[in-house]
């Protein structure tokens, strides 16, 4: 049973304020349209919630992983869109109301997902062990999901730009704090990464390239727009490892076993953010996905360019 300290109050204020930072940047009515056009969001669930598991569990029985970890990574897998989408979907100009959409919508549906497919590869792959999942802390994490967009959805309203720009701030140092509490509680546990089987990697790597082409693939063929297929492919491949981490530290007993599998969605995390990078930074370098300017959404993208023509103008004004 999850218990009320600090720690839980962090998480969730942390979560909170990285949702509603990020989702106060959406113009309400394309967020509105995205809702009655569904195709991205069931794309992004089928992919999540059916791909994904089903990659983990084969991966992990094909490479004969250890209970724990085979555990870890189909919690991973069977996990909502993380906010890291809302944010890599946000620096790269891509469609974010349709990224907040998935994010909400697969926030919502977890409960009945991730039991799902707990129920049917967790027997499988933990071999006798037990896992029981802590639904009221799985419930607080998305409620604060929900609560998170929710606020964000206000500001928006309203469209106090100093007041977005002061959320884009915070939602980009929030990002940042994430990162780094996560390689410094690795750093510190008695399970470090180097411990974790090179095939974990393996598994993982494979399931970023299936999450990420599959999603992008399917989403091209069915004549999405170019940005709003960036924004599946992103967010069906990226998981809320935050609440991986929640679920195992509440389910899984203390010892090795469990240092062990709470490497599972840190390695996840960090692998996805390579993967990601690397597809945002190709697109956006080679031309294929420009800034859409006929989209209200404040994204990094208009943000930067926008600085550079007042600096630009200033230094016109001076000459």
């Amino acid at each position: 049973m999850v218990e009320a300290n600090a720690d839980t109050l962090v998480s969730l204020l942390t979560i909170v304020a990285l949702l509603a930072s990020l989702s106060s940047a959406i113009d309400i009515d394309q967020f509105l349209l995205k809702i009655k056009k569904p195709k991205g969001i069931l794309i992004g669930l089928v992919c999540q919630y059916g791909i994904l598991p089903v990659t983990a569990f084969f991966m992990s029985y094909l490479f004969s992983l250890p209970p724990a970890i085979a555990v870890a990574l189909v919690i991973i897998g069977t996990c909502p869109g993380g906010a890291m989408s809302n944010f890599w979907c946000f620096a790269f100009s891509a469609d974010l109301p349709l990224s907040i959409a998935m994010t909400t919508c697969s926030s919502l549906l977890s409960f009945a997902f991730i039991a799902m497919n707990g129920a049917i590869y967790i027997p499988i792959l933990s071999k006798g062990s037990t896992l029981n999942i802590d639904w009221l802390a799985l419930g607080l994490s998305v409620a604060a999901v929900l609560v998170g967009i929710l606020i964000g959805v206000i500001i928006a309203k309203y469209h106090n730009m100093k007041l977005i720009k002061f959320m884009g701030f915070l939602g980009t140092a929030t990002m940042i704090t994430i990162l780094i509490w996560a390689l410094v509680n690795v750093s510190n546990s008695n399970a470090p990464l180097r411990d974790s089987p090179p095939l974990v990697f393996a598994a993982i790597v494979c399931m970023n390239i299936v999450a990420l082409a599959l999603s992008f693939g399917i989403s091209l063929c069915l004549k999405m727009k170019r940005n709003s297929a960036v924004s599946v492919a992103i967010e069906a491949s990226n998981q809320n490892a935050a609440l991986a981490i929640a679920i195992l530290l509440l389910s899984v007993d203390s010892g090795y076993d469990r240092d062990l599998a709470l490497n599972v969605p840190v390695i996840y995390m960090l692998t996805n953010i390579l993967f990601v990078l690397c597809f945002g930074l190709i697109l956006r370098r080679s031309g294929w996905l420009p800034i859409d300017w006929e989209d209200k959404t404040i994204t990094l993208g208009k943000i930067i360019q926008q600085w550079r023509e007042k600096r630009k103008q200033g230094e016109s004004n001076e000459e």
